[in-house]
């Protein structure tokens, strides 16, 4: 079974992780004695068939699995929640040159990263994550339980455009109801905080001489909110400034924000990681 969903959105961010795994893996290999390990938390089943950039036809194209597998990783852990996709993963590790170091975890990514984490050692290993969730499915609080191992680059497809969806323009400040947990999930914020930053008062009366209350956000701002949060909650070493935007065609809106994040402390690790990051997003 091939998953049906994306489009050249989808090729891009898997080129991003294709040329990031490749910077990744032969610098590491070269010169050091790390165990180099990858984590990809959203598996799903190794294969994807996108739309083409002109929407009439369909590709099928190498998934995240396809592409980690060609890298010189010595461990590969996947993660995927639902069972009929993990066991069609599974078979086709089975039939693939990674299938004696590999490990598959059926459950909730939140739940099963930081298991795996605490496997690792500081000073032997080095761990490249690959978060490409469903929606908004990665808690912050995952994500600093993963800045406190110092050993990981994190690659974050995050969905900007559904955020921006659960805070609606004439809602009197208020958050879409059914959205609002995983938001407020995905920064670590009370509704109180995050209102305060996305909402104002509308400079403009009513006939009433009242004042709304309107939406004061875009990607811009969202991108923002999150970068500070993964600086100053989550606790990462390194935010990379500029996330790379995934849009719905050539000049259509903005979908999905590619963040980068590191947790290694040494100015060393983070100057080479700075470069990484910058080639593998332009």
């Amino acid at each position: 079974m091939t998953q049906d969903f994306g489009g050249e959105w989808t090729r891009e961010k898997l080129q991003v992780l294709k040329i990031y795994s490749a910077l990744y893996t032969r610098a590491l290999k070269k010169g050091t004695s790390f165990r180099l390990h990858c984590i990809d938390a959203f598996a799903g089943t190794g294969e994807v068939n996108i739309k083409t950039s002109t929407k009439k036809t369909r590709e099928n194209i190498e998934g995240s699995m396809e592409i980690l597998r060609k890298h010189g990783f010595d461990t590969f852990h996947f993660i995927e929640l639902d069972e009929d996709k993990a066991k069609i993963l599974g078979e086709k590790i089975a039939k693939s040159n990674i299938k004696d170091k590999s490990t598959i975890y059926t459950g909730d990514a939140n739940q099963v990263i930081p298991k795996i984490l605490a496997n690792f050692n500081n000073q032997r290993d080095r761990v490249l994550l690959f978060l490409d969730p469903w929606g908004l499915a990665v808690e912050m609080d995952t994500l600093v339980k993963i800045s406190r191992k110092p050993i990981c680059d994190v690659i974050y497809l995050f969905p900007s455009s559904i955020i921006l969806r659960a805070i609606p323009h004439k809602s009197e400040g208020r958050l879409q109801v059914k959205m609002k947990g995983k938001a407020l999930q995905c920064f670590g914020m009370t509704e109180k905080e995050l209102t305060d930053l996305v909402y104002k008062e509308s400079p403009q009366t009513d006939m009433f001489k009242q004042r709304s209350i309107e939406r004061d956000a875009n990607i811009d701002k969202i991108e923002k909110i999150l970068i500070a949060k993964l600086k100053e909650k989550a606790g990462f070493a390194y935010v990379h400034p500029t996330p790379k935007r995934l849009l719905k065609g050539a000049k259509g809106p903005v979908l999905f924000s590619l963040i980068f994040c590191a947790s290694n402390p040494s100015k060393n690790a983070i100057t080479l990681i700075r470069k990484f990051a910058t080639y593998s997003f332009q």
